[in-house]
């Protein structure tokens, strides 16, 4: 996209519906959906770079600080 000049229209979004929790689930060999702590990565559309929005409690488990919807994240 950058060398055909399309990065600065275009939005390159990367992410999925569920973070992972940060412990493993009982019983299980890995970790349950967490869908109240996960990243999205942005690139493009004059997306500013280095930038983090919001923050997770200490222990990763939800998003405490600038949490936004999942509505309000396809809205962008």
């Amino acid at each position: 996209l950058k060398q055909r000049g399309l990065l600065e229209d275009t939005l390159v979004v990367f992410c999925s519906e569920f973070g992972r929790m940060p412990t493993f689930q009982k019983g299980a060999s890995g970790r349950d959906h967490n869908p109240d702590g996960f990243t999205v990565w942005m690139a493009g559309a004059g997306v500013k770079a280095p930038f983090s929005f919001g923050a997770t409690d200490p222990f990763g488990h939800r998003a405490v600080e600038r949490p936004i919807s999942v509505h309000d994240l396809h809205a962008t």
